[in-house]
């Protein structure tokens, strides 16, 4: 008989990322199940990818700093509006001195896709700290949508609790490989000071 016929735990006994072959993928899972996650939140900005404009680039005519070098929609303004977004829900939370509160500050890190027709979205493990889970929905929904008028965050379709962040992870990275999508991950600075984890920042 052979020995490895009736190997322990068999494949059907094995969740779902634990047969991802991908070692990219289990690096994700393995390095980001370090940390603890309260919500699964996807946001799809249903803007398709433009040519810059200097005049109205989030819908109010106003230009954000560092925005102006990217089209709306690219990996890049993606992650700056996040992290534009993140500011301004730290102080709708927080209130003025936000800036200092490191440790009361939400953390999250962001997988973010662009599908080949140009139109971007994100998926977020945020940890909410002790902040409370509907004024931190109502918040990001706000600090959202003023970056991104088109957004598309509903409080009961776009905010879940995460039971497992190997499932979480394994769904945000699905287009990791697909060459017709563009993927990167980015976190918050929160995250990025508190942890020192530099690695898949997008670009």
């Amino acid at each position: 008989m052979n020995q490895n016929q009736f190997a322990y735990p068999a494949d059907w006994e094995r969740e779902y990322w634990e047969l991802e072959p991908d070692p990219v993928r289990r690096a994700y899972i393995t390095w980001l199940n370090r940390y603890p996650w309260d919500l699964f939140v996807s946001v799809n900005f249903r803007q398709k990818q433009v040519s810059l404009s200097a005049k109205d680039l989030n819908g109010g005519g106003g230009l954000l700093k560092g925005v102006r070098y990217a089209p709306w929609g690219s990996v890049s303004d993606v992650e700056t509006r996040l992290k534009a977004m993140d500011a301004r829900l730290c102080r709708e939370l927080l209130g003025r001195h936000w800036a200092s509160k490191w440790h009361e500050r939400p953390e999250w890190v962001a997988f973010i896709e662009k599908d080949e027709d140009g139109f971007a979205h994100a998926h977020l493990l945020v940890n909410l700290k002790n902040l409370d889970r509907e004024k931190f929905v109502t918040a990001f929904s706000k600090a959202t949508r003023y970056f991104a008028p088109k957004a598309d965050v509903r409080p009961r379709g776009a905010f879940k609790d995460i039971y497992t962040t190997e499932g979480a992870t394994h769904y945000g990275t699905k287009n990791l490989k697909n060459h017709r999508k563009e993927f990167a991950l980015t976190a918050s600075p929160t995250f990025d000071k508190r942890h020192h984890d530099k690695q898949g920042a997008a670009s």
